[in-house]
């Protein structure tokens, strides 16, 4: 999974066909990204930029 930088957080996840790396599902902040494989996971990359609580 790829973090992007610029504007509104976002996440990019590819995945390896035959040989070459594609991208397999994209999503920004406010949209849900969804992946099946290799197990099953879904959130808003928003939430991949949010403070930091410290224990």
């Amino acid at each position: 999974m790829e973090i992007e930088g610029d504007g509104a957080p976002g996440a990019e996840v590819f995945r390896l066909h035959e040989g070459r790396y594609e991208l397999a599902t994209a999503a920004k902040a406010g949209e849900t990204l969804t992946l099946t494989q290799p197990f099953p996971v879904s959130f808003d990359p928003a939430i991949l930029t949010g403070r930091r609580r410290r224990s």
